[in-house]
């Protein structure tokens, strides 16, 4: 019986262009809300690095917001 963790080193190569598969073709759009000082949503997109700015997300499936929502961490 295989474990899982052999599955996977024998499929490396297929995981990794699957993850990217998924991580490049989706529909989710980003979006920097106004409020804590910021006017607009362009206004937000100016503000320097290290400010803590947190972008939402939007996306047609809740499969592609999570994918991507745990790729930005």
């Amino acid at each position: 019986m295989v474990s899982i963790y052999e599955s996977f080193v024998n499929q490396y190569e297929e995981v990794v262009t699957f993850l990217e598969t998924l991580a490049l073709c989706h529909t989710v759009q980003v979006a920097f809300p106004a409020g804590e000082g910021r006017q607009n949503e362009a206004e937000a997109e100016k503000w320097p690095e290290g400010q803590n700015v947190k972008p939402e997300y939007h996306a047609s499936s809740t499969d592609e917001k999570a994918l991507v929502e745990a790729c930005a961490r």
